[in-house]
């Protein structure tokens, strides 16, 4: 019965979670966000799918929900504990603490708290694996952690994006895919998301070029003429 309990509990949580205001009110709630957390690290499969996903819509809502959980070490911990121990069959569940988590790294303020709790190595681990070792939502999840780690290292002269060129390449299909139907492996993509974790790579000289090489000028030109012509109605 406590089990179901939770279950039900933290889908009712995912329910609220879905509108803005609720967040709001969700976040500022003393000791919510922290007992999801504990469901993410020690619940059943489905109860650790709907406690990421909480997390992970909580985190999109904003600015303000953003900070208030980037800002919990506990939280931001079990997420990135959680992409690292999830298994094979719960590529859900790392697909929701990956996109939680790259939603936290967009915040400046953020990365620093995100580095103290090991999410760039844990990025780099992530992708080093293969898709059939990621399993499930394999092409969602290394594209969010690719652009994570473009926000939290991009800037730096030794990021570790330099040796998982491959995965960066793949951000500008990422993008145009995110222009024409929304979605890349199963998982829908802002193609503003995708640009401005790129940018953070302009000062790559290997990057740019294999970036360049894979017709990001072009598709930046596109986004441009579509928004245009959107504005024009």
């Amino acid at each position: 019965p406590a089990v179901r309990g939770q279950e039900a509990s933290v889908r009712a949580l995912l329910n609220m979670a879905s509108c803005k205001e609720a967040t709001a009110m969700l976040v500022a709630e003393r000791g919510l966000v922290e007992a999801v957390a504990v469901l993410l690290e020690s619940g059943r499969r489905s109860a650790r799918e709907d406690a990421a996903r909480v997390l992970s819509v909580m985190v999109g809502h904003g600015r303000s929900a953003a900070t208030e959980i980037g800002g919990n070490a506990e939280v931001v911990g079990s997420l990135v504990g959680s992409i690292a121990k999830a298994q094979d069959d719960e590529g859900e569940v790392r697909l929701w603490c990956v996109s939680a988590l790259h939603g936290l790294s967009r915040l400046p303020a953020l990365r620093q708290g995100l580095a103290e709790r090991g999410l760039e190595d844990g990025l780099v681990r992530l992708l080093a694996t293969t898709e059939v070792e990621v399993g499930e939502w394999a092409e969602a999840i290394h594209a969010l952690a690719t652009m994570a780690l473009c926000n939290v290292s991009g800037l730096r002269a030794d990021t570790p994006l330099l040796q998982h060129r491959p995965h960066v390449r793949s951000l500008v299909h990422v993008m145009a895919m995110g222009m024409t139907t929304g979605e890349y492996g199963r998982f829908r993509f802002r193609c503003g998301h995708v640009l401005g974790a790129l940018q953070a790579l302009a000062s790559h000289e290997p990057l740019r070029k294999d970036l360049v090489g894979a017709k990001l000028l072009e598709l930046s030109m596109d986004m441009v003429a579509v928004a245009e012509a959107r504005s024009r109605g």
